[in-house]
């Protein structure tokens, strides 16, 4: 059984391209993660019958770096 199938809810793979650049590995890599990554979800998640949508980020991005997270922490 799968966590979603435990969960009683409706689980879909969205696959989205690689923002542009991130090969790269600048220092605001995972803003520009994320920002794709909800754009992507805003665009195909009402399609899809999700909606409203929420953010699932964990519950520990506010204590490490990472540019694009809510709370970043200098490095």
């Amino acid at each position: 059984m799968t966590l979603a199938q435990g969960l009683g809810v409706r689980h879909e793979l969205v696959e989205l391209p690689m923002p542009a650049g991130i090969d790269m590995s600048p220092r605001e890599r995972c803003y520009l993660c994320k920002r794709a990554l909800s754009e992507g979800l805003i665009t195909v998640g009402p399609e899809a019958g999700f909606e409203p949508m929420i953010d699932g980020s964990n519950l520990d991005d506010p204590n490490h770096f990472g540019p694009g997270t809510m709370n970043p922490v200098g490095p």
